[in-house]
């Protein structure tokens, strides 16, 4: 059954703490990973992260499908190296009031 989350906005410290590792891949999980997605396509992003909504977990959202029917599931995620150059409009659930363009190389 999916839970009712608060979407925590700027300058609340929960976004502040550090992400844990997810170990235990299970139906709660699952039910999480569903209510992200749930908040996330309410609130109109395109990502959202386990934090932004009080579960300090490394685990992401995101539907950059323009149908919003593709989304994609990201835990325990790590960067990689990147070549190129890119450059784009972006803003953030959590701080809804500003939009910027990141440049990201």
């Amino acid at each position: 059954m999916e839970q009712d989350f608060e979407l925590l906005q700027f300058p609340d410290e929960r976004l502040r703490k550090v992400s844990k590792s997810v170990e235990r891949f299970d139906a709660g999980l699952t039910t999480l990973s569903k209510s992200m997605l749930r908040v996330m396509y309410e609130s109109k992003g395109i990502g959202l992260a386990a934090p932004q909504i009080n579960h300090p977990i490394r685990m992401i959202v995101i539907d950059i499908s323009e149908d919003r029917n593709s989304p994609l599931i990201f835990v325990n995620p790590k960067l990689s190296s990147f070549k190129g150059n890119v450059e784009s409009n972006e803003g953030c659930l959590s701080v809804p009031e500003i939009r910027t363009t990141v440049k990201r190389h």
